[in-house]
């Protein structure tokens, strides 16, 4: 458990042998790449690292960092102690971070010749204070009873509620419906870390704040640590250092900023003119109108059941034309086994998750999404008319 482990953090430290990449990616932020100290020997179809979330090469050359070493990129100071801890400090403030005391690796039991990793943090400084973790996305719901506590809210609806703080969770970073994992986390001490890992693991939050990262099966351990350009431990040049390394989300257009008519369910183009026309009769602005699941004869065909959408092209036109909004589909990314193109998925090498009772689109290969827009998505939504889509789906 983390709590044995924070007690021995001195003690079991990082393997010298392991080869650690530092690399400037970003206003004082830095990537740290861990390879193990073994060659690993993965499947042959595993022959490079999987797509992370950082964009880009970094703002500089990468370097290993041995022990006593010490390197700066702006505010941040990133240094490997003579008994082997990593450390990360606030060069203007000069306070410590937080620091990584453990990297495991051994063999993973779920992907053979591939390693199952742990890195442990912890915060070591005069003042005793308690570290608060914000963020890891929309994971750990609670229940609340709406009819409690007042507010505006009655009778005996339960609520669905994302806990802020994160000490004394434990996260799983698996993609799941209602779970949407983001292993990013923002630290009341002054600095961000993504640990950049779109696999199985989780993350432990001890009370203290200090984190216990696993992942189930991987080639290296990939981290993104930043710090405020100042001395102040505020949240606002984390994220902005954040945005830059991962992507800034594109402006909405126009459209999109209006009023999106969405309910469960639209069965029928019948019913969208409909309500597209009672729309335009209230002479009410409507931005965006949703096709959502089961719009499909069998989840996976990626094409609107013909007996309820005769025409997508006509329905695109007539929505257009009663109220000026946009009509947006959703696809469902599992392919169950009747539906048309279950085949030819499985062919291609494009299904994924057996164990799911319903294979996925593996949307992680760039020949499947290419295979899918061009012989499935392109002609039968796009060239009708459909150019905003609903990715949605029960499990990712």
């Amino acid at each position: 458990m983390m709590r044995q482990l924070i007690l021995l953090v001195h003690t079991i430290a990082v393997a010298t042998a392991q080869t650690i990449m530092v690399t400037p990616f970003g206003d004082s932020s830095y990537r740290l790449q861990i390879s193990p100290e073994t060659p690993l020997k993965p499947p042959n179809n595993i022959t490079q690292h999987l797509p992370g979330a950082l964009i880009g090469k970094g703002s500089g050359p990468s370097y290993p960092i041995s022990l006593t070493d010490s390197l700066t990129n702006q505010n941040l100071r990133v240094v490997r102690t003579s008994s082997n801890i990593i450390q990360f400090f606030n060069v203007k403030s000069q306070q410590l971070l937080f620091e990584i005391d453990s990297i495991q690796f051994v063999p993973s039991t779920a992907v053979p010749g591939l390693s199952a990793t742990t890195l442990t943090t912890s915060r070591h400084d005069d003042s005793g204070s308690t570290e608060q973790i914000y963020g890891l996305g929309q994971g750990n719901w609670s229940l609340h009873n709406g009819g409690k506590g007042g507010g505006c809210a009655s009778g005996t609806n339960t609520e669905h509620v994302v806990p802020l703080l994160r000490n004394g969770q434990v996260v799983n970073l698996l993609q799941r419906k209602f779970h949407i994992s983001i292993p990013f986390i923002y630290s009341s001490a002054g600095y961000g870390l993504l640990f950049n890992h779109g696999g199985m693991g989780d993350v432990e939050i001890a009370k203290s704040g200090a984190q216990q990262w696993t992942q189930t099966a991987a080639l290296n351990i990939d981290l993104w640590v930043t710090t405020t350009n100042t001395e102040s431990t505020g949240p606002s040049n984390i994220y902005r250092h954040y945005a830059d390394a991962t992507g800034h989300a594109p402006p909405l257009r126009e459209n999109a900023m209006l009023f999106w008519q969405s309910r469960n369910r639209y069965k029928s183009s019948r019913i969208v003119e409909t309500v597209a026309a009672r729309y335009q009769d209230l002479k009410l602005p409507v931005g965006v109108i949703v096709v959502d699941y089961k719009n499909q004869n069998h989840d996976g065909d990626f094409a609107p059941g013909a007996t309820c959408f005769p025409s997508v092209q006509n329905l695109t036109n007539n929505v257009k034309k009663l109220i000026n909004a946009s009509t947006v589909f959703s696809f469902w990314p599992e392919v169950k086994p009747q539906s048309n193109e279950f085949k030819i998925l499985a062919d291609r090498g494009c299904l994924i998750n057996a164990d799911l009772n319903g294979l996925a689109f593996d949307a992680t290969q760039k020949a499947c999404r290419d295979f899918v827009w061009q012989t499935m998505l392109k002609p039968r939504y796009f060239d009708q008319g459909v150019d905003m889509y609903w990715l949605d789906g029960k499990f990712l």
